[in-house]
């Protein structure tokens, strides 16, 4: 991790991981999810299939902040990787730079809420909303990919795991 908190803070990009693209892989699963080894397979088997070789999806189970920068670290690599080094130059990039290289690794196991949630994805999709990347497939057409209007979207409501990879299933 520090590799892409030196990388990050220099404005480097980074080359893909290794990771494989299993057969089976949810359509909502984006691909750099397993190049990225976001979603981690649990063995060496070099071709893959899911979920055989994953770990199970617990997405109702309670995320926490090291999980969201786990998240937000490849997110922020591939971003990088996909998007033109002008784009690290905006509002959005440097926003996006300086939260992501920001990262300690202080409190890395205590729940992570809702509105740390949406603030670290808000400067994502503010990013990719700059570069004109199409995320109306997650957001339904507006900015983000949730409403302030929401009943049980209180900021202060804990995160869940599926939440938290919904947030970061956008394609670039």
């Amino acid at each position: 991790m520090k590799t892409i908190l030196i990388a990050a803070s220099l404005g480097l990009a980074l080359p893909a991981m290794a990771g494989s693209i299993p057969s089976g892989k949810p359509a909502a699963f984006p691909n750099w999810w397993f190049v990225r080894d976001v979603i981690e397979q649990i063995n060496s088997d070099p071709t893959p299939t899911y979920p055989t070789d994953y770990p199970a999806a617990q997405n109702y189970a309670p995320a926490n902040l090291g999980q969201l920068k786990h998240f937000a670290t490849k997110a922020f690599a591939q971003c990088q990787s996909q998007l033109p080094g002008s784009a690290w130059s905006t509002a959005e990039g440097i926003a996006l730079t300086s939260a992501i290289s920001g990262f300690t690794q202080d409190s890395n196991y205590a729940p992570l809420n809702l509105g740390q949630l949406k603030h670290i994805a808000s400067l994502f999709y503010d990013l990719l909303n700059a570069q004109n990347v199409d995320v109306s497939a997650i957001t339904g057409g507006s900015t983000y990919p949730w409403t302030a209007t929401t009943a049980d979207d209180s900021n202060y409501s804990p995160a869940n795991l599926g939440q938290l990879k919904f947030v970061f299933s956008f394609t670039i």
